[in-house]
C-alpha cells in the first residue's frame, strides 16, 4: 500500500516543491490548504496520513506548530517537524507532544526524503539516549519556571500593573501617567516587586519575567 503523507507548511512554494519530491517516489501526497487547528484535524480525518510533515514556525509565530502535534497523533498518524528552530528545549516540547523528531529546513531534499522514509517505516529520528536527555532539560526547565512562577504569586495586582508596565519599556513617570497614581507610589511598587522576586534591579524583575513565561 503507498504511504500518505501531509505537508503542513504556510510556504506555499516549499509545500509545492516537496509534494512534487514525495510523490515522485511514489507516495500519496497532500497539502494543508489551512494552518488552522479545525481545518489541519478535518484534512488530517479526510486523508488519513500515515505521516506529517509539519512546519514548526506557521503564520509568523515560532512555534506554531507546537499545538499541532498532539491531536495530529491522537489522530493515528506521524509527526515529523520541519524547521530551522535550534532551541532546544522548543525541540524536546515537539517530542514530549508526540513527533518522532524534526528534519531542519537547511536539509537538502533527499535528506527530507530520507527522514519521512525514516518515520514512515516506524523509525525515530534521534537515538533513545539524546531523547531521554532533551526531555530531562525540558522538565528541568519546567520546574525551574514553576519556581519562578511562584514569586510573582506574591505581587499584588498594582505590583503587577506595575510590573507589566516595566516590561513594555515604560519609566516611573509614565507609569505614574497612565495609571493615574503618584511617582512616589510607582517606585514604592517597584522596591516591593524586587523584594519580593529577590533581584536586585528592574532589568532583572523583567528578565526574569520574561524567562519565566510569567503572564499578569
Amino acid at each position: 500500500m503507498s504511504h500518505r503523507v501531509l505537508i503542513i507548511d504556510d510556504h506555499a512554494m516549499v509545500a509545492m516543491a516537496l509534494q512534487v519530491s514525495f510523490r515522485a517516489q511514489g507516495w500519496q501526497v497532500e497539502v494543508a490548504p489551512g494552518t488552522a487547528l479545525t481545518d489541519v484535524l478535518a484534512v488530517v480525518e479526510h486523508f488519513q496520513p500515515n505521516c506529517v510533515l509539519l512546519d514548526l514556525n506557521l503564520d509568523g509565530c515560532k512555534d506554531a506548530g507546537l499545538d499541532l502535534i498532539e491531536p495530529i497523533c491522537e489522530l493515528g498518524a506521524v509527526v515529523v517537524m520541519l524547521t530551522g528552530e535550534t532551541d532546544q528545549h522548543l525541540l524536546a516540547s515537539c517530542l514530549k507532544a508526540g513527533a518522532v523528531g524534526w528534519i531542519g529546513k537547511q536539509a537538502k531534499l533527499d535528506e527530507v526524503i530520507g527522514g519521512v522514509s525514516d518515520a514512515l517505516e516506524g523509525r525515530s529520528l534521534i537515538g533513545p539516549t539524546q531523547k531521554e536527555q532533551m526531555l530531562n532539560a525540558l522538565r528541568l526547565q519546567h520546574s525551574q519556571n514553576a519556581k519562578a512562577l511562584a514569586r510573582f504569586q506574591r505581587l499584588t495586582q498594582s505590583e503587577r500593573n506595575v510590573l507589566c508596565a516595566l516590561i513594555e519599556g515604560k519609566s516611573a513617570e509614565e507609569i505614574s501617567s497612565t495609571q493615574f497614581v503618584s511617582v512616589a507610589t510607582v517606585r514604592s511598587h517597584i522596591r516591593s516587586i524586587l523584594q519580593k522576586l529577590n533581584v536586585h534591579s528592574q532589568i532583572a524583575a523583567v528578565s526574569m519575567a520574561t524567562n519565566a513565561g510569567w503572564q499578569p
